[in-house]
């Protein structure tokens, strides 16, 4: 039995206990979000990663199975649309985070990340920029590799000189400034590093930066928490856990401080209130729905939340269910 077959069964395991263990998640009579396909790739085994939202309203989706980069164009009413390669990255199997520089320019890690095993090569990540203001001729360029890094995933902007960086093995954020090109280890914490217990390997995942707060999320430790941090992203105070108990992979933030949760393997999307309380949004554990979900963002008008799915790719539904890595429109009550 190879370790993807392991993986699975170690996945379907933690799902069945979940079944069977006193729920974490607080349960409320509420109607569900309405769901749309937005754009789905037409073959198993695909992942997308990461994603954003373009100034003309269209997106920008990463894949973690090739080191691609897509635009997707949303239908009317968010209904089925289009999707196309924008930009292949050369040395490099893998894209995870994106984030934005400037009208158009992004900031986009790319290294190399098995899909069989789902671990990261070592000295393997960079940070490039790719500028898409003419889609039929983006233009992308290395802005800085960073071989001390082990498992560089989520990305966020603090501003316009200084990037955060999470680093999924070594259990930190890294502190990136653009302008100059140099990096230096920042936050880290022991919620950071992944789980030695668990079969994912993979700890802090996405991050954000909000009034005076760097949030997080630890995967395999099912962790979202927020360090207090100065101007220079040094922690001024004790760190805080605002939930957990959920297998959790990027989140977005909303200016209200509310957040939406990712939850990979288990196939639903959560919201999480300031004071912690959460409630589903979409999904569930045997549904396809957002089967694999790995990222989301939000539409220009706050209305409609973008998600990017793995299709189950990292844990097939009921131990049996995958189909086709796809992006899914939720639209908020």
């Amino acid at each position: 039995m190879n370790f993807r077959s392991l993986a699975i069964l170690a996945f379907c395991s933690q799902v069945c206990f979940a079944r069977s263990s006193p729920c974490l998640v607080p349960t409320t009579n509420h109607t569900l979000a309405s769901t749309s396909i937005i754009f789905q790739l037409d073959k198993n085994n695909t992942w997308f990663e990461n994603i954003f939202v373009r100034p003309n309203g269209n997106l920008l989706a990463t894949r973690l199975d090739l080191p691609e980069l897509w635009s997707i164009t949303r239908g009317p009413n968010n209904t089925a649309g289009s999707g196309s390669l924008l930009y292949t990255f050369p040395n490099a199997t893998s894209l995870l985070g994106i984030a934005p520089i400037d009208h158009d320019t992004y900031a986009v890690v790319a290294g190399n990340v098995s899909m069989s095993t789902f671990t990261a090569t070592p000295a393997s990540f960079a940070i490039w920029t790719i500028d898409v203001t003419d889609p039929d001729h983006p233009i992308a360029r290395p802005l800085v590799r960073m071989p001390e890094a082990s498992f560089l995933d989520g990305i966020t902007r603090v501003n316009e000189d200084i990037y955060l960086i999470t680093d999924a093995v070594k259990g930190e954020i890294w502190r990136l400034n653009i302008t100059s090109g140099e990096y230096s280890a920042g936050l880290s914490k022991s919620v950071m590093l992944p789980a030695s217990s668990s079969s994912t390997r993979i700890g802090v995942n996405g991050v954000k930066v909000r009034d005076g707060y760097v949030y997080f999320t630890s995967t395999s430790k099912g962790i979202f928490g927020r360090i207090p941090v100065n101007k220079d992203m040094v922690q001024t105070s004790h760190m805080e856990i605002i939930t957990s108990g959920l297998t959790l992979d990027d989140f977005y933030l909303a200016q209200d401080g509310r957040a939406y949760l990712a939850t990979n393997s288990e196939n639903r999307l959560f919201e999480v209130l300031p004071d912690g309380k959460v409630r589903l949004v979409a999904g569930g554990l045997n549904e396809l729905t957002v089967a694999g979900l790995t990222a989301v963002t939000r539409s220009q008008d706050g209305r409609t939340l973008y998600v990017t799915t793995n299709g189950g790719m990292s844990s097939p539904v009921s131990c049996t269910m995958v189909e086709p890595a796809k992006i899914v429109a939720v639209k908020l009550w």
